[in-house]
């Protein structure tokens, strides 16, 4: 040891473990526009589902299977918004 200096430092270094990210699949709608029923992409597990029009009145709500379609044949002409219950929100026009 040095007279200078009558202090030792011992630094030890950890790392941080960063766990591997997990992404939830990406909810898509197809046709758009549609006129009959509406085809979900991306799901993994039944999720609830609530359609609204532009007012932002419910008009149809429901549980969808994945690779299961919805059913839309008896809503007007228009803009609606389905919202899962995972918070995904998606438009699409009925023709």
């Amino acid at each position: 040891m040095d007279a200078d200096f009558p202090y030792f430092l011992d630094i030890t270094c950890t790392t941080l473990e960063v766990q591997d990210l997990v992404f939830e699949n990406k909810l898509t709608l197809y046709p758009n526009p549609v006129s009959n029923f509406i085809n979900i992409n991306g799901l993994i597990a039944p999720q609830n589902f609530l359609i609204f029009n532009i007012l932002g009145k419910s008009v149809l709500k429901g549980v969808v299977q994945p690779k299961e379609q919805i059913n839309i044949q008896n809503l007007k002409q228009g803009l609606y918004f389905i919202q899962f219950e995972n918070s995904t929100s998606l438009k699409f026009i009925k023709k």
